[in-house]
């Protein structure tokens, strides 16, 4: 007998099976549920543990969202009302006009004079008043109903922002409506925001700040906005619903070139549709990024240079890239991305308002200026990144996680506009040094201009990167079995 023979015949052959392994074989621990109203206090929780909170509040259903989120506009939003229709210095009250009403003259009422149910009550009735001055009649109201409609559509915006990053495998209707009642829980942050607004002026003598704005407190709008998104993002880690949904369902194998469903046939064969060898599209051809494998601090820093350079400049990275797993490490990948680039939009601002002269710029102002931005640029980042998954899934029909590690990676170009952001003020400021010194000089005049463009290259090859890296992630990840 040959030396190569099988002692029992010919070995079997190895066939593609019917399903494919769900992606997840776990089922979701349940949270403790609080039903009804009883849920209301959770909002405390929530600000201190979102995580371990947040389960609980989406499970609680939509009842106690909805009165948390009524609630909390109108507790916050009246008492921001409400203090700017008093004066409350030294916990006294005087009653003002408001810039949106100059000409109401008001009588001074010392806070000591109003009974506690009208202090209850003020913040409901500063909107009544604010409402009232607004406008009388329908155009009055028309403007409070486009106010309150752009509030909740500014909700649910964010809400389909944040389901690539909340996707945990459940089905896309699950999966909104937990995002939509996360996030009205999370606008209950309007309460100590809107005591806080109150209270400022009572508080900024104690820190030595002026009445007037200041730059501290853009610094403490920044955080807030931050803190926000914080407790949001966090809250949505877990998933405590049942295991339904694209994760926990059995997928079909199908050949990763067009789609036809290659079940049964061995792994030696070929597609019968497009000729494609069927072990190009078995799962075992797909794993994570290097970024996705790493755990540890170090390996994670190279793990995530190792990535962006793959991203970036190698066409296949799409094509082996398992996308039905890694949620989370995509997600964190994305977020160091988001965070690299607030960093240098930081840097940028506070280099170029730097150079102005002291006189004319104080130092926490620049702060002030660079936080704000950086802060903006981050909040802007994860709401696009979101936003694109989210119409991915949509468009492409594909679950809303794998949506988001394909974007997560792909999106990761952008960091050459923190380049640009970064080198675009240097530029500017070059440029314009040398026209300020030679104004009739053509070279001078060439270079500023020469500067400006390769400042500006960042931005290009930033946009045309992304777009690219798109394209080859939506058409690579289109049947992908792993």
């Amino acid at each position: 007998m040959p030396d190569d023979a099988h002692p029992m015949g010919d070995p079997p052959v190895e066939m593609v099976p019917e399903y494919w392994p769900s992606a997840c074989s776990d089922t979701p621990r349940p949270a403790r549920t609080i039903h009804g109203l009883f849920a209301l206090p959770g909002f405390l929780l929530l600000w201190i543990v979102p995580k371990r909170i947040g389960a609980s509040l989406a499970a609680s259903g939509w009842r106690a969202a909805i009165v948390a989120h009524v609630l909390a506009m109108a507790l916050g939003g009246g008492l921001i009302l409400w203090a700017e229709m008093y004066n409350w210095s030294s916990l006294s009250a005087s009653f003002w006009a408001p810039s949106w009403a100059p000409n109401v003259n008001r009588p001074i009422v010392s806070i000591g004079q109003l009974p506690w149910t009208d202090c209850v009550r003020g913040p409901f009735a500063a909107w009544a008043l604010w409402a009232h001055e607004s406008g009388i009649g329908a155009v009055g109201f028309a403007r409070v109903l486009l106010i309150v409609l752009g509030v909740e559509a500014c909700a649910v915006l964010v809400a389909v922002g944040i389901m690539p990053w909340a996707a945990a495998g459940e089905d896309v209707l699950r999966l909104f409506g937990r995002c939509l009642r996360l996030t009205w829980w999370s606008t209950t942050l309007m309460i100590p925001l809107g005591i806080a607004w109150l209270m400022h002026p009572v508080i900024r003598p104690i820190l030595g700040l002026p009445p007037e704005w200041h730059p501290f407190d853009y610094i403490a709008l920044s955080g807030i906005g931050l803190l926000w998104l914080s407790i949001l993002l966090r809250s949505t880690r877990r998933y405590a619903g049942p295991a339904e949904g694209p994760a926990w369902t059995p997928r079909t194998p199908r050949c990763e070139s067009c789609g036809y469903r290659i079940s049964h046939p061995p792994h030696a064969g070929n597609c019968p549709e497009c000729g494609r060898p069927v072990v190009d599209s078995l799962p075992e051809h797909r794993s994570p990024p290097a970024f996705g494998e790493a755990n540890e601090f170090i390996n994670g820093v190279r793990a995530y240079g190792a990535t962006l350079h793959q991203v970036v400049f190698e066409p296949r990275f799409f094509s082996h890239l398992a996308i039905h797993t890694a949620h989370r490490r995509a997600r964190t990948f994305f977020l160091l991305t988001c965070l690299i680039n607030s960093l240098l939009v930081f840097v940028a601002t506070f280099g170029f308002e730097g150079r102005i002269p002291p006189k004319q710029a104080i130092l926490l102002q620049v702060v002030a200026d660079a936080v704000t931005a950086a802060s903006v640029c981050f909040g802007i980042q994860m709401l696009l990144g979101g936003l694109l998954a989210a119409l991915i899934s949509a468009v492409s029909r594909r679950p809303m996680q794998s949506a988001g590690v394909m974007v997560f990676y792909a999106q990761s170009t952008l960091l050459m506009w923190g380049v640009g952001v970064a080198a675009l003020p240097w530029a500017g400021y070059r440029s314009s040094a040398w026209l300020d010194r030679y104004p009739t000089n053509i070279a001078a005049a060439s270079g500023a201009v020469i500067v400006m463009a390769i400042a500006l290259t960042p931005f290009v090859l930033g946009t045309y990167g992304t777009l690219r890296a798109l394209r080859r992630a939506v058409r690579d990840t289109r049947y992908a079995n792993a």
